[in-house]
């Protein structure tokens, strides 16, 4: 009998000691497959965004190339609504003029965005010829900001913010 409650108690804290260990293993894969999925699911949500971008820089590019002054565009905030409907984790988008200043937006302007706009690696952006996207870290958003050229000539830069809250509940999900 004694030696039954013996071998019971060892089975016991082997099967601790295993499930400790199996458990501290999950720990670490989640924690370092986190890590990757993280970086991954940043580029990825900024290549939408550039892509998207892209669009509504086609319909800016159309318009101006009708005739109206860049300065003067009308329906812009609409079309940033419109893009906020399709992209639930877009929180803010701008168009900036050569100089930085804030021509049109809608959304949550993050901490530090108007600085940032006026920062002049983001203003040479502006000057860039080809379909070029950067993307910092401002506030609590991921700005990923691209050229407006009509026929090589810069107009601005149109900003896309992309709430960093959305990427972590996205990674909390996984």
């Amino acid at each position: 009998m004694l030696e039954k409650n013996y071998l019971w108690r060892i089975y016991w804290r082997l099967a601790g000691v295993i499930m400790v260990c199996v458990v501290v293993a999950l720990a670490v894969v989640s924690y370092f497959s986190h890590r990757v999925f993280d970086r991954e699911l940043v580029p990825e949500t900024e290549q939408k965004a550039a892509t998207v971008g892209a669009s509504v820089r086609a319909l800016v590019l159309k318009a101006t190339g009708y005739g109206i002054e860049f300065s003067q565009l009308y329906g812009v905030e609409q079309t940033f609504a419109e893009v906020f409907e399709e992209n639930p984790e877009f929180a803010y988008m701008a168009i900036t003029n050569t100089d930085g200043n804030v021509l049109f937006a809608r959304g949550t302007e993050p901490i530090g965005a108007r600085t940032h706009f006026r920062n002049p690696v983001v203003l040479q952006i502006a000057h860039e010829t080809t379909d070029l996207s950067k993307a910092a870290r401002v506030g609590q958003q991921y700005i990923v900001s691209m050229p407006i050229n009509d026929a090589g000539k810069p107009l601005g830069v149109l900003h896309v913010g992309i709430d960093a809250a959305f990427v972590d509940h996205v990674l909390l999900e996984v």
